[in-house]
C-alpha cells in the first residue's frame, strides 16, 4: 500500500499541519503486468473518514516509463476528476 501525506510546513515556524492523506492499495486481482488498485482520500483533519474513493484499473506495472507519480496522477484523476478546469 502507498500512503501519500500532504503536509504544510509553515514558513514562519510552528508545527506541521497534515492537509490530506490518500491511500492506494492493491486489490489483489491484477497480474505481474498490470495492477488494479483501490484508492481512498480521507477528509482533512479526520484521518479514517473517507472523503472520496475509487479505483485505478490496468496500471502497467512493468512499464519502464511509468512510476509512482503516474499512479498517483491516475488515482487523483479517477477519484477527484477535473475540478479545476477553467478556474
Amino acid at each position: 500500500m502507498l500512503r501519500i501525506t500532504v503536509e504544510l510546513l509553515p514558513a514562519q515556524g510552528g508545527p506541521k499541519q497534515v492537509k490530506g492523506i490518500m491511500e492506494i492499495a492493491n486489490d489483489g486481482t491484477g497480474s505481474h503486468e498490470v495492477g488494479h488498485y483501490i484508492v481512498k482520500i480521507f477528509k482533512t483533519g479526520t484521518y479514517r473518514t473517507v472523503w472520496k474513493s475509487g479505483t485505478v484499473k490496468n496500471f502497467p506495472r512493468s512499464s519502464k516509463k511509468l512510476g509512482v507519480w503516474d499512479l498517483l496522477y491516475r488515482a487523483l484523476k479517477n477519484v477527484v476528476g477535473d475540478r479545476n478546469r477553467g478556474s
